[in-house]
């Protein structure tokens, strides 16, 4: 697993806000996991300065927030 970064917040339309911690730019439509290989959601967008982007993660159905939520100021990695 490759590290993407560390998830910030979770916005209002179900997508994972992440801060990444490089200036790789993966690509897009790869599956994020947790530090567990759990698989939590897909990379949709890319934004920010180029040194340390943001990542816009859309969250798999199933889910729950509070899952999510718990993900906050932890590493995501990509498969």
């Amino acid at each position: 697993m490759k590290r993407l970064g560390t998830v910030q917040h979770l916005s209002g339309q179900g997508y994972m806000i992440v801060r990444g911690d490089t200036d790789a730019c993966p690509g897009l439509n790869s599956i994020v996991l947790t530090k567990e290989a759990r698989k939590v959601g897909k990379l949709v967008e890319v934004f920010g300065p180029v040194s340390r982007p943001y990542f816009s993660v859309e969250v798999f159905r199933g889910i729950k927030e509070t899952e999510i939520r718990n993900l906050q100021n932890e590493k995501v990695y990509l498969r």
